[in-house]
């Protein structure tokens, strides 16, 4: 720890800083978010005798925090919610989350620094979203007696070498560490053998199934009466494969397709219809859509919309997984729809776990991965054949689903056992 304190941590600190003089625009904003202004720190916004819970999430780990947020106020609403961050990535979304009472980037991980914050706001407790362990925030807590919960947890079974050094170094000044998988579980203990690590699921879950109940209003009279394949998130790379793998079920009029571009800029969506035009085929925008009869491919451009029309879907498939690395497939199977990727899924967990989940006695699962557009052509046109078979496949998956949730209802009854607290 002091080799760590007096060297490793400040000389982190004044390559930021160099980074900063260069003109690194993510790194200058993360720094001056830690600025001293007119005297306080940006730390120094709940009175001590508030005592918050602490949640600290690096940046787009923030999406496991969210069903955790709101359990929390649902269960102790008296009690003052504080999120630190460290990148700047995820600040006005953070600010903008009605749980969160206070906001503020995470203190350079510094014995100073921290053990201020820490005196200042008398934590009850630190919960930390899947990663991001700091050890100088790690073992000040273990110093002013702050239990720690690391959840939503996952290691590789064979993690790198400066991975396995820190975490076999960082594990044991943690409380309690809630793991996704027992993969995961038996993945720490390898390490180091935390006799209270254990396997409690993903908060992610818990999120997407929230994300779909309270969507948005959409033009739903657009989505009547038809069978819709909808690709979600995808890239130049995935519409080049998908445009031919549906033609034929698209002409024949078997099915309908929605494809929401990662980046809707106007750039990909004028190539985006050239490309669907040169199959033969015809486009609407769902901005400019009253009605959708005769063509056979909704665009959607606008952001944020994705998630409220899987609902409407029968089929999904996921881009990014013909560019390099695809994009959550949890949405889509919250939703029950049977889903595809491309080669490159291997990112992601969920899109590797549900290709176990045979659907029925048929060839496809609830993840049916392709290596080739052709490959996914063929894909399509057989499930296509199976469409009497697609509500009982959907009734099959979600309840495939619902057996990853609650993690976030397992967090908080820690919060209430470790606290002693009685929920509302």
């Amino acid at each position: 720890m002091t080799l760590y304190r007096w060297i490793v941590a400040p000389l982190a600190i004044l390559l930021t800083g160099l980074f900063y003089l260069f003109g690194h625009k993510k790194i200058r904003a993360g720094l001056n978010m830690r600025k001293t202004q007119n005297g306080k720190s940006p730390w120094s916004g709940i009175s001590k005798n508030e005592r918050p819970i602490w949640l600290h999430c690096s940046s787009g780990e923030f999406e496991y925090a969210k069903s955790v947020l709101r359990q929390l106020k649902t269960s102790f609403p008296e009690i003052p919610i504080y999120v630190t961050y460290f990148s700047p990535t995820y600040r006005k979304a953070i600010e903008k989350t009605p749980e969160v009472d206070r906001s503020g980037p995470l203190p350079w991980d510094l014995p100073g620094p921290i053990s201020q914050f820490i005196k200042n706001h008398q934590p009850l407790c630190l919960l930390i979203a899947r990663t991001d362990l700091w050890p100088e925030v790690l073992s000040q807590c273990k110093r002013f007696e702050v239990p720690t919960l690391l959840f939503s947890a996952t290691l590789q079974k064979r993690p790198k070498f400066f991975d396995k050094l820190v975490k076999s170094w960082l594990f044991p000044l943690l409380t309690n560490i809630f793991c996704v998988a027992p993969e995961d579980q038996e993945n720490i203990q390898s390490l180091w053998s935390h006799p209270k690590a254990m396997v409690s699921g993903d908060t992610r879950y818990d999120q997407a199934l929230f994300r779909i109940q309270n969507s948005q209003p959409v033009k739903a009279n657009l989505f009547e009466q038809k069978s819709i394949l909808i690709a979600g998130s995808t890239w130049k790379q995935d519409e080049i494969a998908l445009i031919p793998g549906t033609e034929i079920s698209l002409k024949n009029g078997e099915l309908h397709m929605i494809i929401a571009p990662h980046e809707p800029t106007e750039e990909h969506l004028h190539q985006l219809e050239q490309r669907i035009h040169a199959d033969g085929l015809h486009s609407l925008r769902y901005s400019h859509a009253e009605q959708w009869r005769d063509e056979e491919i909704l665009i959607i451009d606008r952001v944020g919309l994705l998630a409220d029309l899987y609902p409407f879907a029968q089929i999904a498939f996921i881009g990014g997984s013909f560019k390099g690395s695809v994009h959550s497939v949890m949405e889509a199977l919250v939703t029950g729809c049977p889903t595809f990727v491309g080669p490159c899924h291997s990112n992601n967990r969920e899109a590797i776990e549900f290709q176990k989940v045979n659907l029925g006695s048929s060839q496809f699962s609830a993840v049916t991965a392709t290596h080739s557009g052709p490959e996914l052509r063929e894909k399509i046109e057989q499930i296509v054949l199976e469409k009497n078979n697609w509500p009982q496949w959907r009734n099959q998956i979600r309840q495939e689903v619902e057996k990853k949730l609650g993690a976030s209802e397992k967090v908080v009854q820690w919060v209430e056992t470790t606290l002693s607290l009685t929920p509302r």
